[in-house]
């Protein structure tokens, strides 16, 4: 049986990456607004245009209300904030939203470039497909530009299959199940040790 929401949303998980970096991963709110706005300024305008499709500073009210309408199943939203700055910065964030009850859970993931490499888009991955499956959602969709190869990277460790392309743009649908598999087999940083081990249950 699948979980109620709360039961995996209320995890708050506290991890140190690999340079010593502590991290907090909890789940994102409608609180969050002026947190998502910073967070999406912060990024460059090459990973906002990857991310959005558009490298605007400022993205319209009806992206972040969509990226804060947290209510219910149909979207999962976590966020990761720096821990070791007084004001707590989000520095990155994951979703799973589904628009309406005919189509398929989209996936998608982001880091202010500062932390890039530091395995935080892996952690919150693994902690969405971990909320994915206690709800009982077996496949997202994923779109990326084609020339966003840290995204299709992600994916392709994630097992996921090209089932799309338009113009600059490929889809792909991600099983999850498989995914969290493939992950299972990385190399445990600290911090994604952490993860499996806080989220254990959940699985």
């Amino acid at each position: 049986m699948a979980e109620t929401p709360d039961e995996i949303e209320d995890e708050v998980i506290h991890a140190c990456l690999e340079s010593g970096q502590n991290i907090c991963i909890r789940t994102i709110s409608e609180d969050d607004r002026s947190l998502m706005r910073e967070g999406i300024k912060a990024l460059s305008p090459q990973s906002r245009y990857l991310r959005f499709f558009s490298a605007a500073e400022t993205q319209p009210k009806v992206v972040i209300d969509q990226l804060l309408d947290t209510e219910g199943d149909e979207h999962l939203a976590w966020g990761v904030i720096d821990m070791d700055l007084s004001d707590r910065p989000a520095i990155g964030a994951v979703h799973a939203i589904q628009k309406d009850k005919t189509a398929p859970y989209e996936f998608s993931v982001a880091v202010l470039d500062a932390y890039q490499g530091e395995g935080l888009g892996t952690l919150l991955t693994a902690v969405v497909l971990v909320n994915c499956r206690a709800l009982g959602i077996a496949t997202l969709h994923a779109h990326a530009l084609l020339e966003n190869r840290s995204a299709i990277s992600l994916l392709s460790t994630l097992g996921a299959e090209l089932i799309d392309t338009h113009r600059a743009v490929a889809e792909y649908q991600l099983h999850v199940d498989t995914a969290l598999q493939e992950l299972s087999k990385l190399e445990r940083t600290r911090a994604l040790a952490t993860v499996f081990d806080r989220l254990e249950k959940h699985i």
